[in-house]
């Protein structure tokens, strides 16, 4: 049924999925067991829990990944502001937000100013993106996944891991994601996922 919203979820489509169990289970029947998973500790914040800015997604999932790489103590709300000043110097507004093909220089910008120049960052362009992100969980780095349509139109949020559920030889996967909507995680349901996006990572090189 194609508008149906199953056990598990809060809206129809690849996105809204708060309880992966229970909508595999509806979706694709009992037979499927959870094989792999992997999730990377990202800290649980919201848009609004940072900011009263509007449009903020981008500067919201850079802000989490930063103060994931960063081996020193720094408060949220202190490299927000950074993120936020190197933003607006690039075209963020409340407005419109940051466009999406800035988002990498923004991120790069972010990272030496504070002190993060060994990593290296990267945007790359897929419309299958499970495997991509997956190499990039497995080797210790969350991705901002930009996203065009769907239920999360014209949004970013932070991949932080993943999920791979078996029965026999077919496969459901999952990408973990915080959406910056509330604090709780979610995920994406890759088979429903096929819409147009890009990904935006900031990998370690040592």
């Amino acid at each position: 049924m194609k508008n149906k919203i199953y056990q598990g979820q809060i809206k129809n489509g690849y996105g809204g999925i708060r309880e992966c169990d229970s909508y595999v289970k509806d979706r694709y029947g009992g037979a499927y067991s959870l094989e792999k998973e992997k999730e990377l500790p990202l800290e649980p914040f919201s848009m609004r829990e940072i900011s009263t800015d509007k449009n903020n997604c981008v500067l919201t999932g850079i802000t989490r990944i930063i103060l994931y790489h960063l081996k020193r103590k720094v408060s949220v709300g202190a490299i927000y502001c950074q993120v936020k000043a190197i933003a607006t110097q690039k075209g963020f507004s409340t407005k419109k937000g940051l466009p999406f093909h800035k988002i990498r220089g923004v991120l790069k910008l972010v990272a030496e100013a504070f002190g993060l120049q060994s990593c290296r960052v990267k945007s790359v362009y897929l419309f299958r993106i499970f495997h991509a992100v997956k190499k990039e969980i497995d080797a210790g780095n969350p991705v901002l996944l930009n996203i065009s349509w769907g239920y999360y139109k014209n949004h970013t949020v932070t991949g932080i891991g993943y999920r791979i559920y078996k029965r026999n030889r077919r496969t459901c996967l999952f990408i973990v994601v915080y959406d910056g909507w509330t604090n709780q995680k979610m995920f994406l349901d890759v088979r429903r996922f096929w819409v147009p996006k890009s990904l935006t990572i900031l990998q370690r090189t040592q």
